[in-house]
């Protein structure tokens, strides 16, 4: 099944970390055409999934946020893969709260462009990247791999002193 399409009005009944999800539609075009715009792309981010939460309209912009890695050259994906890897942590896909709720019409499209993740993070992993940029990476392939609580593990290796000092961050 395709993504859910931009002009559908099913957006309207998803909701984001600000309310109902209307105006994301229009932040993924943008996106798409300017995937390159850290600004805009980070607000998508906090209100695809934000405190701990993937908002119900976060499962329907994963595939398009997948897109947008696409156009980006492999070295410049870091941001859009943790957060495709932060959409999977934070999501309670058994949920029936409508706020949090992966719809029906949107797990097809959510499951495939997790999936379609896994290549383009191994493109990635590719290049040269600095020591933290590394650890994201990790973040963003266990979470892939379906590994969450690893994941998790990895995300707050910075919050252990010890971890930290281990990795030269402290």
């Amino acid at each position: 099944m395709p993504a859910l399409p931009l002009d559908d009005r099913r957006w309207a009944d998803l909701w984001c970390r600000n309310g109902k999800a209307r105006d994301m539609p229009q932040w993924i075009a943008d996106l798409l055409e300017h995937p390159e715009d850290a600004a805009k792309f980070d607000h998508l981010n906090d209100a695809a999934c934000s405190d701990g939460t993937t908002w119900s309209a976060g499962f329907a912009a994963a595939p398009y946020i997948v897109e947008m890695a696409r156009k980006l050259p492999p070295a410049q994906r870091l941001n859009i893969l943790t957060t495709i890897g932060w959409i999977i942590t934070a999501a309670c896909l058994e949920s029936d709260d409508v706020h949090y709720r992966l719809e029906p019409y949107l797990a097809e499209s959510y499951h495939q462009a997790v999936r379609d993740c896994l290549p383009l993070l191994a493109e990635t992993l590719q290049c040269e990247h600095k020591a933290n940029d590394v650890t994201g990476l990790l973040f963003a392939a266990a979470a892939l791999q379906g590994h969450i609580k690893l994941a998790e593990v990895l995300a707050n290796l910075d919050a252990c002193p010890h971890c930290s000092e281990i990795l030269g961050r402290a």
